[in-house]
């Protein structure tokens, strides 16, 4: 995730620093050549400025302004350098200061309280040297699987970056509240019904034309694949290790998850988790709820939500869900097969 810098448009050959204090207070130093006024890229605004990423608010701007992309370097290095007491004086004394940042004012308290939620909304590593590992086993076990990309993750902050920088959408229309959501959409998958190798029922390949034909007149077979390929998150129950199983299973003890997820989306091409049975809700008003929320959660409930995040990441790659619409269309040609058999040609 690239480092956001608001309306300051950073030019070619320029970057944003980041520079963060013992305490990991942080701040965004940032070389500009331009205002970005909604669009309008106003190239008479430039300079550096100083943005107070914990608290998401401007400090001051057009430090050397109407220079060279030289001169903006020379300032950012020097800024990168100061201690403490320098930078809150170069804060505070520039004709640009907005006011209002108490620490900087009060640089004899030292720097204030980070916010990690801010900084990792802000595109920041907020990754510390000496946190704990606090995975569920499950996760440890996922991660020697061939799922490891999505179960990475061991730290607190690592865990709170993943789910802060995760997709959300409106769980109906754009005033509804959000929800984490996976982007569903399918395309180029096998809707021939046969699999192969891995045909489950035998596929009379002597009907395929039949078969295609049979699809140009049901549009309909496709939303039907559709929602049997989204059942697994639709229809089912899943326990606590995150493996699916149908409602009503319960041969054996088993400690299930109560997760609740719909569809949505102009064309339904988004999966929403719009229900679970930790605590509080997991829809959202506005992105700053989300922040509080996850902010606000245990190791203990946060290594919860992070595996269920990354197990529905596992399972809705382009790959698994074409492999998922594949398997669907194979279910429903097998019974068309079985409900249209071939007429036997009468014996002479």
């Amino acid at each position: 995730m690239s480092i956001k810098t608001g309306q300051y448009v950073v030019g070619p050959g320029e970057k944003a620093e980041i520079k963060r204090f013992e305490n990991g207070k942080s701040y965004l130093v940032v070389p500009y050549y331009a205002l970005n006024a909604g669009g309008i890229i106003g190239s008479e605004y430039n300079g550096v400025s100083i943005i107070d990423v914990d608290r998401h608010g401007v400090v001051t701007d057009r430090l050397v302004y109407n220079q060279s992309p030289e001169k903006r370097l020379d300032m950012v290095n020097k800024i990168m350098a100061m201690d403490w007491s320098e930078f809150a004086n170069l804060c505070t004394t520039s004709k640009k200061y907005r006011g209002g940042f108490s620490d900087l004012e009060n640089p004899e308290n030292g720097p204030g309280e980070p916010n990690l939620t801010n900084q990792i909304m802000a595109g920041i590593d907020v990754q510390k040297n000496d946190e704990k590992d606090i995975r569920l086993d499950v996760s440890k076990k996922q991660e020697e699987n061939a799922d490891s990309e999505f179960f990475k993750c061991k730290t607190r902050s690592e865990m709170m970056t993943y789910l802060l920088r995760h997709s959300f959408h409106h769980i109906d229309n754009m005033y509804s509240p959000l929800a984490f959501s996976w982007d569903i959409k399918v395309y180029n998958f096998n809707e021939t019904g046969d699999l192969g190798e891995e045909n489950h029922y035998n596929i009379n390949k002597d009907r395929n034309e039949e078969w295609a034909e049979y699809l140009k007149e049901n549009e309909n077979i496709f939303y039907q694949a559709c929602s049997d390929a989204l059942s697994v998150f639709t229809d089912y129950r899943i326990d606590k290790s995150l493996s699916w199983r149908p409602l009503g299973v319960d041969d054996t003890p088993q400690e299930f998850c109560d997760l609740e997820f719909s569809v949505t989306g102009r064309s339904g091409g988004h999966l929403v988790l719009t229900d679970w049975d930790g605590p509080g809700k997991i829809t959202f008003n506005d992105r700053q709820e989300i922040c509080d929320f996850i902010e606000e959660l245990d190791d203990e409930k946060i290594a919860y939500l992070y595996h269920i995040v990354a197990s529905v990441d596992a399972s809705t790659t382009d790959q698994m869900i074409k492999n998922a619409m594949g398997h669907a269309y194979h279910y429903i040609r097998n019974n068309w097969e079985e409900e249209n058999p071939v007429e036997k040609k009468p014996e002479i």
